[in-house]
């Protein structure tokens, strides 16, 4: 047995599912970073608490590269998507005022690669 079916096999015991799935959470990070880094950080759990594995770029990139420098920005985003392709779902956490020009890209790379995309409305707004 292999690690992902040893994983597989303790998700199962541990969650009362089969095999979880690997989502993206797709949610805005520009503006109110704070915030929005909270946002996310609860996406995530909602994600785990369905029983599946949350990926979230925007926590883990911001960690070692600047959101705000556009070099950096871009080969995060970049990177993100690659780890995209590797998912089995996006969920787009939609704020009130429409995807961000990022989470736009996220959902435009899942849905040209087949990658179901399921949509949450939020009542939170973004600059």
């Amino acid at each position: 047995m292999d690690l992902m079916e040893q994983a597989q096999r303790q998700a199962k015991a541990m969650l009362g599912i089969g095999v979880p799935k690997r989502v993206f959470v797709c949610s805005p990070l520009r503006g109110d970073y704070e915030a929005n880094t909270e946002r996310a950080r609860r996406f995530c759990r909602m994600v785990m608490a369905a029983g599946h594995v949350p990926y979230a770029p925007h926590l883990l990139f911001p960690q070692f590269m600047g959101d705000t420098k556009p070099k950096e920005r871009e080969i995060g985003i970049l990177m993100g998507l690659f780890e995209l392709s590797k998912c089995d779902e996006l969920w787009a956490f939609i704020p009130a005022t429409g995807p961000s020009e990022g989470m736009a890209q996220e959902i435009a790379h899942a849905e040209n690669h087949g990658i179901p995309v399921i949509r949450i409305p939020t009542d939170v707004t973004h600059p």
